[in-house]
């Protein structure tokens, strides 16, 4: 367990920052840029002085007296940044070998490069990485380094879109495994939704009461442009032919792409407010394959053309982003009967 209380100052503001981070645990800072996130991470590995209290398990690492400060080596972070730090004359084998021999842990570099999916990058040199390869890289590194407690600095930031999704399970995984407190700095609601396990809200310098998951995208979704609902389902069934499986969430089944986990698995999927459609009449022949029956308990008009509608679906609320035109020519109402139209391939 990491737990801490500290002083920051910096720019502009002067708050309090205070959380307790479970070991093997997520523990996801949520806030817009300025809010201190990163200011907070540097001050947890000692890169930047900070008044208060920080302890990982029996371990203090600096206290209020200002007795005890532990320097940066000597606290067993691993962290990684935005991007990736990567030292530009070794291959990849070298970067993890270069941490691996400070910290013996060679003998977990196989273990860890299986893991992170690394073993046909390990002769490249990092400039003909990409930018997902060369995070997943420091994520390595930073796992070899022994570390009492994982720091994740918007590590998705430079990677695009498309191949965050892989990079998701993978790091997970990772991070998970290793048993340390984690607490990953974002922004965005989409990877909150998908790796945390708790989420501290900070703005200010400042942070807040710790949420669940679900009531933090329920809390910052209203108006956000990545507007996601957060679903808690379990695989009723194997994949079949085309890679789809199906999950049960509440009273409805779902199908969405296969994570290769097995029947009776617990998982959690995401449904952003961009990729659900509405309709008043169920289609009878669609390409869409999720249908699901409910009902508008929500219209909020947003700057531009936009509208976010949120339908109940069971007892779960789906956001639909559509136009402030559709909303008039469906007759949209709080209570109206509607279908929401969600594409397999879109649940992550």
């Amino acid at each position: 367990m990491l737990k801490l209380q500290l002083e920051l100052r910096r720019g502009g503001f002067t708050g309090t920052a205070e959380l307790a981070a479970p070991a093997g645990e997520i523990t996801v800072l949520f806030g817009p840029s300025g809010a201190g996130k990163s200011s907070l991470l540097r001050a947890i590995a000692g890169l930047d002085r900070a008044r208060g209290v920080v302890r990982v398990g029996d371990s203090t690492w600096q206290d209020a007296a200002g007795d005890v400060w532990l320097p940066p080596h000597r606290r067993r972070v691993g962290m990684v940044f935005q991007e990736a730090r990567l030292l530009p004359h070794l291959s990849v084998a070298g970067q993890l070998a270069f941490v691996a021999r400070r910290r013996a842990t060679v003998d977990r570099i196989p273990a860890v490069s299986d893991q992170l999916d690394l073993d046909e990058l390990m002769d490249r040199s990092v400039g003909t990485l990409s930018g997902g390869e060369r995070q997943r890289v420091a994520v390595a590194r930073a796992l070899l380094a022994d570390p009492a407690v994982m720091l994740l600095d918007e590590p998705f930031s430079s990677v695009d879109r498309r191949r965050r999704a892989d990079l998701f399970p993978l790091i997970e995984t990772a991070v998970r495994d290793c048993g340390a407190p984690t607490i990953l700095v974002t922004h965005s609601l989409t990877e909150l939704g998908r790796l945390a396990d708790h989420v501290v809200p900070m703005s200010d310098g400042r942070t807040g009461g710790a949420l669940t998951p679900a009531a933090a995208v329920s809390e910052f979704a209203g108006g956000a442009e990545d507007a996601l609902a957060l679903l808690e389902g379990q695989v009723t069934a194997a994949a079949d032919p085309d890679g789809l499986v199906r999950v049960r969430v509440g009273e409805h089944e779902l199908l969405v792409q296969d994570r290769g986990l097995p029947v009776g698995a617990s998982l959690r999927l995401q449904i952003r407010a961009h990729d659900v459609s509405l309709t008043v009449d169920r289609a009878a022949r669609t390409s869409i394959l999720n249908i699901l029956p409910g009902s508008v308990v929500s219209i909020r008009e947003e700057p531009g053309a936009d509208a976010l509608v949120g339908v109940d679906i069971g007892g779960h609320v789906l956001f639909a982003r559509i136009s402030r035109r559709s909303v008039r020519q469906l007759d949209l109402v709080p209570g109206r009967p509607i279908h929401a139209q969600v594409k397999a391939m879109a649940v992550s």
